[in-house]
């Protein structure tokens, strides 16, 4: 692994050795830690002031992690190839992570929505689980729809809602899928991919000849019962 001081670009990066190869980096959303993840299957918590010092080391999982998240209230999320996502509280100290199960392939992304209390988690076998961590005994959400693995996801907030953007992986053109998620009496917009027409960064169609994601066809879904 290599950090770089951005304002001072011309210097020369830390260099933080790993044990295999590195498959996932994330920062806290306050800046001062940085996770890393290889594929010996643990997790590296670094004082990202201090990048000499010996990182906290965090273990459960039995492959190689793909994805890692970290929220506002300290937790750290990661998604493995054993098929599991797992959640750590990190206040006041690292504990033993709580395990999320249910996708059938290697789970590929992690994300926490702005509430810190919703979970996005991506898979190889073509879905999206959206979880509630405040309520453990509800059953995730699982959106269908991909045709390809999903290897990455993203959650936006408007202060009214979270939207959940997924990019499937495919070998060709990309496709994203755009889903609205409200609260569970309200419906979930599910948007199924289209021909590949370039959306702007306000998940708007932009026109142009280069193609690099689906703009979706929106119809009703409902996230919870």
């Amino acid at each position: 692994m290599r950090v770089w001081n951005l304002f001072e670009p011309s210097s020369t990066p830390v260099v933080v050795p790993h044990p295999d190869i590195v498959r996932a980096l994330a920062f806290s959303p306050d800046g001062l830690r940085l996770a890393s993840a290889c594929d010996d299957g643990a997790v590296r918590l670094w004082d990202a002031g201090d990048l000499r010092a010996e990182p906290t080391l965090l273990r459960g999982h039995d492959d190689r992690i793909w994805s890692i998240a970290m929220s506002r209230d300290r937790k750290l999320a990661t998604a493995s190839d054993d098929k599991s996502v797992r959640i750590y509280e990190l206040t006041p100290g690292p504990t033993a992570p709580k395990v999320l199960q249910g996708h059938l392939g290697p789970v590929k992304a992690v994300t926490f929505g702005a509430d810190d209390q919703t979970l996005a988690s991506g898979s190889d076998d073509k879905t999206v689980r959206v979880w509630k961590l405040e309520e453990t005994a509800v059953p995730p959400a699982v959106l269908k729809g991909h045709e390809y693995a999903v290897l990455s996801v993203a959650i936006r907030s408007d202060g009214r809602h979270s939207r959940l953007l997924m990019k499937t992986g495919s070998y060709g053109y990309g496709a994203c899928s755009i889903w609205m998620l409200l609260p569970s009496s309200f419906p979930i917009l599910v948007a199924s991919p289209l021909p590949s027409v370039p959306i702007d960064r306000n998940w708007r169609p932009r026109a142009t000849r280069r193609c690099a994601f689906g703009i979706c066809r929106i119809s009703s879904h409902r996230l919870l019962s």
